[in-house]
């Protein structure tokens, strides 16, 4: 592979992370394997060394210029961490350097943990899919390359750096229409540190039942249940005397546009539908949730829809007066509208990973897959994310609040479709029951 330093502007949606990151708000994700065999760190750490440079647009660090951040190659070779609380650390960005991305291990999971600058929920997939393929081959397992996993062997394409928003970025396309300010949770902040992650198994079958019941995809239900239980809690709060300002209960659910568009880039390449209810209008049945939230992601990841969103992103970073603002000051725009604007259009946010499907040689030794969301802003307070793997579904809640009512009834309106939910601890999802022992294991 061609060592020759390297270096990249962010991406269209990495360019806001540097801005609003701080040490809680760490715009950092985390994608886990739960295994059925305790994890073999030797092993482990050889796959990491003979995987990251495969992925040099995840081998970073970011980096500070006088009109924009941008990333530049991180020397050394990266090193398996142990596992330890809090999840989802911030890396330092300011005067240490650090890669963008960890692998942590303890027990019988495997974690990635990468920030938003570098890449989403699908890049991140890509190279943990990577990693594990190749440790199972240090494990001694005769596994080919699924057609779907990028071959370590192979150098890095041009199209995996591509920045797709630039790419599908159409002039003349009316920009979208701003939303206006949606309801936000009522619940009272920790004291810091604020962060607790609430994980639950879920029967990915029932689930799937249940949305065919209503004919709408698993997003869509899992979206509705969200809403229902934020309806809730706008209803409970109002029949306590508590005068509700805001009426829009919004959701925001990201959508991995490589499935609309034909990109296969590593970067971030995703967008947001934001499916919402009027509470002015009056209570709504579940019924009237489902429709209404498949309604409103069916036209909002419609690509003509979607083209607009990115004639809005992309067009104002192209502004003369704009490329020629000083960092620091961009800086402060950028995170001042994201507080006031950005964060004040939607009541929860949720991410569907969707069903992920292995070859059966490779998913013999996969128990489940989680997906943990960032720490959420202090106006949302909670964030969720969504993975599934064979009947396994886990949902990751991250709260910063003093109260789990929303994670309550989320669960219980499960409940109420006869889906079973088990509750799990931080500690159970890390090893699985079984605490590692041997020299190899974390």
């Amino acid at each position: 592979m061609d060592r020759k330093p390297y270096w990249f502007r962010l991406d269209n949606a990495a360019k806001i992370f540097p801005a609003v990151s701080d040490r809680e708000l760490t715009s950092v994700f985390r994608i886990s394997f739960h295994l059925k065999q305790p994890v073999k760190i030797g092993a482990l750490q050889r796959a990491l060394e003979k995987t990251y440079e495969r992925f040099p647009y995840f081998n970073v660090h970011l980096k500070h210029g006088f009109f924009w951040h941008y990333l530049e190659q991180h020397n050394g070779i990266p090193q398996v961490e142990a596992d330890i609380w809090p999840p989802m650390e911030a890396f330092q960005t300011k005067f240490v350097h650090d890669r963008l991305y960890r692998v942590r291990a303890r027990g019988r999971q495997i974690s990635l943990e990468m920030m938003h600058s570098v890449s989403d929920g699908g890049g991140g997939m890509q190279f943990l899919n990577s990693l594990f393929l190749t440790y199972l081959r240090e494990l001694g397992y005769d596994i080919p390359t699924p057609k779907y996993f990028m071959d370590i062997d192979e150098s890095p394409k041009a199209y995996e750096f591509e920045d797709s928003y630039k790419k599908y970025f159409q002039k003349g396309i009316p920009p979208n229409v701003p939303k206006n300010k949606a309801w936000a949770l009522p619940f009272e902040l920790k004291s810091k540190p604020r962060l607790s992650v609430i994980q639950a198994e879920i029967s990915s079958n029932d689930v799937l039942e249940a949305a065919k019941s209503f004919n709408i995809s698993v997003t869509e239900f899992l979206a509705s249940v969200y809403t229902d239980a934020l309806q809730q809690i706008h209803i409970q709060m109002r029949e306590k005397g508590i005068k509700q300002k805001l009426g829009i209960i919004r959701m925001q659910i990201p959508v991995n546009l490589r499935r609309i568009f034909p990109s296969k880039s590593m970067r971030n390449f995703t967008l947001f539908a934001l499916p919402e209810i009027d509470t002015r209008l009056g209570e709504y049945s579940f019924e009237e949730i489902t429709q209404t939230v498949h309604h409103y992601m069916k036209l909002e990841t419609y690509p003509k829809q979607i083209h607009r969103i990115i004639s809005r992103n992309v067009g104002s970073e192209k502004l003369f007066y704009v490329r020629a603002i000083p960092l620091f000051i961009k800086d402060v725009v950028l995170a001042a509208k994201h507080k006031s604007y950005g964060n004040a259009q939607y009541s929860g946010v949720m991410t569907n990973l969707g069903q992920i499907k292995y070859p059966e040689e490779i998913a013999r030794h996969i128990d489940a897959i989680s997906c943990t969301p960032p720490p959420p802003n202090t106006r949302t307070k909670i964030n969720c994310s969504i993975a599934s793997f064979e009947n396994k579904m886990i949902a990751s809640f991250c709260n910063i609040t003093d109260s789990t009512k929303l994670e309550q009834l989320f669960f219980k309106k499960l409940a109420d479709f006869n889906i079973p939910v088990k509750m799990l601890s931080w500690d159970e999802v890390l090893t699985n029951k079984q605490d590692a022992s041997h020299d190899d294991n974390l």
